[in-house]
């Protein structure tokens, strides 16, 4: 998940259930998940990459620092 992109997931940007204190953004509805990290994180801090660090971007959203991982079934 920590690589030299941050990495798009399939899922919509959602709070997780039981937090009272985050919300989506207005117009953020239908933004796609991101999580990891990119090779300019910082490792510290509220914007530290973690394996759990995730945030949300527009599906239009085109960046160096954003890429995907393929997996097939062995």
């Amino acid at each position: 998940m920590i690589g030299n992109v941050w990495e798009w997931t399939s899922s919509t940007a959602s709070i997780y259930p039981g937090n009272r204190e985050l919300s989506v953004g207005a117009g953020e509805e239908g933004y796609y998940v991101v999580r990891g990290g990119y090779y300019g994180s910082t490792p510290n801090g509220d914007e530290a990459a973690t394996a759990t660090r995730r945030k949300w971007v527009p599906a239009t959203t085109k960046k160096d620092y954003l890429g995907f991982r393929l997996v097939t079934p062995e």
